[in-house]
């Protein structure tokens, strides 16, 4: 069936969601360390929070913007998946 091939894609989408946030959350994620670690842990976190402010909040922000129309347009339409047998869409 393509809805099982369609799961597969949704959860792709949540463990990746998910594993974005642990790794947010133990301080994990990806940045440039030659810099950042000869910082004080108070510039560390000054870091951190201007890129939380500058890049990820916008980027967030500009995100629900432009996709927003896209997900109202498809929940009242009841929009599904063009394969047979696929899952909703929104």
């Amino acid at each position: 069936s393509n809805a099982w091939l369609e799961v597969q894609w949704y959860m792709f989408g949540v463990i990746v969601m998910f594993g974005a946030s642990y790794t947010l959350r133990r301080n994990e994620h990806v940045r440039v360390d030659i810099v950042y670690m000869q910082l004080s842990e108070r510039g560390q976190l000054w870091v951190d929070v201007i890129g939380t402010v500058l890049f990820l909040m916008p980027m967030c922000i500009v995100l629900t913007y432009f996709t927003w129309p896209w997900f109202v347009d498809a929940w009242y339409s009841g929009e599904v998946s063009t394969n047979a047998g696929g899952l909703v869409r929104w």
